[in-house]
């Protein structure tokens, strides 16, 4: 059974709308973000917020939660605590952002109005919340099924997702439960696909599974793209792939995966990029490559090679700048490839 969400949630969701939009024009307002900042994940993040008043109460809970995590590891990731700072020679001239700032003032409000929304939540819902089954309320309308597109096309599709529940809520059809019922699952379809991609969006999120898969040999991870690409042409979702790996999948791509098939192709496709590269480097432990390093974190530098990111921990005590060519090699004798910078960029 839908049910509709109660006066008291409703205004904690208005709050969430509210702040995400407040966080929303603090970052396109701010003049000195990283390179890396993940502008994207979060727009798409604050578009599930935003439309989850008009949704029912029980797809409510998964964008909310979902935003909880992401954003506050993007917090914990790109602002840092001024006892942390950098001094001396290890000074860095990128941007850093601040524990305390306005931006991070924004993040910390979003995320308080999150938390309470999800208290509202659970009271209305005066269930064990943890034992919800999603699937037996996200229903994905025919006709509007995702496909492989992008951004742009991505966000035209959310919203004819909203369009459809407004149109299912006008005033003829109020005394409809059927067509209520299509409103609130239309809204919730609308705010699930935008959290699927955010996801999508976010390159730690798919760095992180493609570390894990990289652990196998080349010829596990051909299988297990080839099926992926099989189970993805069929209209279905791998989901013993997501139980498989359950460890490092959080609820909402368990659920809502299920629905974005633009997703799991994309991550096939990542997934054979891994495998090409620990193919084609198996057998040679020190061939040397040369990739551009595309964004600087804190900790580590992404070096873009055959379209793949790989994660740098540098040991020498310089930062490459982003659009600098570097020299690395992968070394697979621990089965998954650990690039490493083995000569430092010269200055022209």
């Amino acid at each position: 059974m839908i049910s509709k969400i109660n006066d008291e949630f409703a205004l904690e969701l208005r709050e969430v709308r509210a702040t995400g939009s407040k966080l929303r024009e603090s970052i396109d307002q701010h003049n000195f973000l990283p390179d890396d900042f993940p502008k994207e994940q979060i727009n798409l993040l604050l578009v599930a917020l935003h439309g989850l008043e008009d949704g029912s109460l029980e797809g409510a809970r998964l964008p909310l939660e979902h935003a909880n995590v992401r954003l506050s590891e993007i917090r914990r990731r790109y602002f840092v605590h001024r006892d942390q700072g950098l001094d001396g020679e290890d000074e860095s001239p990128l941007p850093v952002l601040e524990r305390g700032d306005s931006l991070d003032a924004r993040f910390s409000q979003l995320l308080s109005a999150i938390s309470t929304a999800l208290d509202a939540y659970r009271e209305q819902s005066r269930s064990e919340y943890e034992s919800l089954n999603t699937d037996e309320y996200i229903d994905i309308l025919p006709g509007i099924a995702p496909a492989n597109i992008g951004i742009a096309e991505g966000l035209q599709q959310i919203n004819q997702f909203a369009a459809l529940a407004g149109h299912a809520r006008e005033t003829r059809w109020a005394e409809s439960v059927p067509i209520q019922d299509v409103a609130l699952s239309a809204a919730d379809a609308g705010n699930s696909l935008a959290s699927v991609r955010a996801e999508a969006s976010s390159q730690f999120v798919i760095r992180g599974w493609i570390k894990k898969l990289a652990r196998f040999s080349a010829d596990a991870l051909n299988v297990l793209g080839k099926t992926l690409d099989a189970v993805s042409v069929a209209g279905q979702i791998a989901h013993e792939f997501y139980l498989r790996y359950k460890a490092t999948v959080s609820k909402i791509r368990e659920v809502v995966i299920k629905e974005a098939q633009e997703w799991l192709s994309f991550l096939a496709s990542k997934i054979k990029d891994a495998e090409s590269v620990v193919r084609r480097y198996a057998d040679d432990h020190e061939r040397k490559n040369y990739g551009i390093v595309e964004a600087i974190g804190r900790n580590s530098s992404v070096i873009n090679h055959q379209r793949l990111p790989f994660a740098i921990t540098s040991s020498e005590r310089f930062v490459p700048r982003p659009g600098t060519m570097v020299e690395f090699d992968i070394d697979t004798s621990h089965f998954h490839p650990a690039p490493r910078i083995s000569r430092r960029p010269t200055d022209s």
